[in-house]
């Protein structure tokens, strides 16, 4: 189903249940290479199956709890969720990311030294993986605006 992403070593390796539906969660959020909020994982998983939003929320909490997903809240409350690379198993920080206050775009962001940063202005307070989200306006809002 999913050779691509090998969901099903992925699931062994974390120790989880192998099922249908949470491989076809880690497919679709293979296939969007974005972070997606939860109606669009039901949306796509509603093209090939049947899921109700309960079993979706807990599969995605299970996938959370194992780090294999991670859940990213926007400045405006709404939650997207992205999947963490296979091979750093959860023990690297996540890649930093910008997101966009307007219209909720996620784009990567390259910063080579955001870990030293972080650890360097945390010292001794630093402790495990971290996340960094930097929020603002992405230059097509920006440019709207000023048009």
């Amino acid at each position: 189903m999913c050779d691509r992403c090998q969901c099903r070593g992925l699931l062994e390796r974390k120790r989880v249940a192998i099922t249908e539906l949470r491989r076809y969660v880690i497919k679709v959020l293979t296939q969007a290479h974005a972070s997606l909020t939860a109606s669009v994982i039901l949306q796509e998983i509603r093209k090939i199956r049947h899921i109700n939003k309960v079993t979706l929320y807990r599969i995605l909490t299970l996938l959370e709890e194992k780090e294999i997903v991670r859940s990213i809240l926007t400045s405006t409350g709404i939650i997207r969720y992205a999947l963490i690379d296979p091979q750093n198993r959860g023990t690297e920080n996540l890649p930093p990311q910008f997101v966009c206050r307007k219209c909720k775009v996620i784009l990567p962001v390259n910063l080579l030294n955001a870990e030293l940063l972080v650890k360097k202005s945390l010292s001794s307070k630093f402790s495990g993986p971290f996340e960094l989200v930097i929020e603002g306006i992405c230059p097509k809002c920006r440019k709207e605006e000023y048009a």
